[in-house]
């Protein structure tokens, strides 16, 4: 789940920013369809409202490390998560990320997965649509917007 530059890059393509909120729903959706239950959540936000409130909605775990650690360590933490997601029964990956995409060609290329086991996050239909962002208690883009 992408999320800092993304912010303020991708904002203006349509599904490609989703709030947490958005992003359960769509967990959800695929729960309901595989009766999977555990969710591991690799994402470059360091939001702890956003990432509390999606631990609450579906229950995610995260494999991190300090922010502030040496870029050897950044990118071992970066490998491990493409291991972890490539290794998954399913993947939900953030539309026009090349993160997703390696994952994506991991899964099929070492893994053997079929490509009908992953997919990138669109929008929701507008009945789901409305009711993620109904539900979403932040505003990320303005918030990160702030920040810098």
């Amino acid at each position: 789940w992408r999320r800092t530059d993304f912010l303020l890059v991708r904002r203006s393509q349509p599904g490609v920013l989703q709030s947490a909120q958005q992003v359960a729903t769509h967990v959800r959706r695929i729960q309901d369809a595989t009766g999977i239950r555990r969710v591991f959540l690799a994402t470059d936000s360091d939001d702890q409202v956003e990432l509390d409130e999606l631990q609450q909605a579906v229950g995610t775990v995260r494999f991190s490390s300090r922010a502030d650690a040496p870029l050897l360590l950044q990118a071992a933490r970066s490998n491990i998560e493409i291991a972890i997601c490539g290794m998954a029964s399913r993947f939900l990956g953030t539309k026009t990320s090349s993160y997703t995409l390696a994952i994506i060609e991991e899964r099929a290329a070492v893994f053997g997965h079929d490509s009908s086991t992953s997919e990138e996050m669109g929008l929701l239909p507008p009945a789901s649509r409305v009711a993620a962002e109904e539900g979403s208690s932040t505003q990320p883009a303005q918030r990160f917007k702030a920040e810098l």
